[in-house]
């Protein structure tokens, strides 16, 4: 019991390592912890069907329920809930996106065809009644500091004037979010299939790093990196290129990656 529960906690803490970067970058394009909470509880459902269905188990609403720790009912919800609904839902529970909307549509604070400023204080008509009323336990002054970071408001002369309605923290493209999932995904399986695999199956997977660099001579190693990594990678693209199936053979066609990425720690961040 002692050995399992052990290595429950260090498979726990391994998991929070991986959540860190996600939940930042869930936090800075404005989705609160309810669509994490929920696509987590949905995904443990589906891996869970799997399981079961690759162990030549059924599949019940009860096995999944037993396995995954949720009650059958919640089973049975989220079996039918989408990804786009999990998103939409946090969005209307943010509470930054709440105070904007109060601000635009409640007429203690915002009349038609008027600009939408506030002053600071006040018991009725300000902003900070405004946070009050519809940010929860969340004060003034954070809230303030959140919506200039995003561009929603502009400050001056304590009077808070409102820009935009729509609160995008980070406008990032939507290429780079599908790189951030489908990469850091690949190297996940990759690691998750080399743990369970024989080492005839096992996937390349190695890293070298050091905690004993000479600070001055990093601009150099990511030079050199960048050069030989690149140049690396463009022979592997190349070798593609000459065995790659024509369109007659794509329905037989195997999906390959290879990637080359550098870490560097930040002291500002947890790892």
């Amino acid at each position: 019991m002692g050995e399992k529960s052990s290595l429950q906690q260090v498979l726990l803490k391994t998991t929070e390592r991986l959540l860190r970067p996600v939940v930042r970058v869930l936090l800075t394009h404005g989705l609160g912890h309810s669509a994490l909470t929920d696509l987590c509880r949905r995904i443990f459902v589906e891996e869970g069907h799997g399981i079961l269905q690759a162990k030549g188990q059924k599949p019940t609403v009860s096995a999944i329920s037993g396995m995954t720790g949720l009650s059958r009912k919640e089973v049975t919800r989220l079996q039918s809930l989408q990804s786009e609904a999990l998103a939409e839902a946090s969005t209307r529970r943010h509470r930054v996106v709440q105070v904007l909307s109060g601000w635009a549509n409640d007429p203690q604070f915002s009349s038609p065809g008027q600009v939408r400023t506030l002053p600071m204080q006040g018991a009725e008509r300000s902003f900070s009644a405004l946070v009050k009323k519809y940010s929860g336990d969340v004060t003034p002054v954070a809230m303030l500091r959140l919506l200039l970071d995003s561009g929603n408001l502009r400050l001056e002369d304590e009077t808070v004037e409102l820009l935009s309605e729509a609160y995008l923290p980070m406008q990032t493209s939507t290429e780079k979010l599908e790189i951030f999932g489908t990469d850091g995904a690949e190297l996940l399986a990759t690691i998750e299939h080399n743990m369970f695999s024989s080492a005839p199956e096992r996937r390349f997977q190695r890293k070298v790093s050091t905690t004993r660099l000479d600070p001055t001579a990093l601009p150099a190693f990511k030079a050199m990196n960048e050069q030989k990594a690149m140049a690396l990678l463009e022979e592997y693209d190349a070798w593609f290129a000459q065995h790659e199936l024509n369109d007659d053979g794509e329905d037989a066609a195997v999906y390959v990656a290879a990637g080359i990425y550098v870490y560097e720690q930040s002291e500002d961040k947890p790892s």
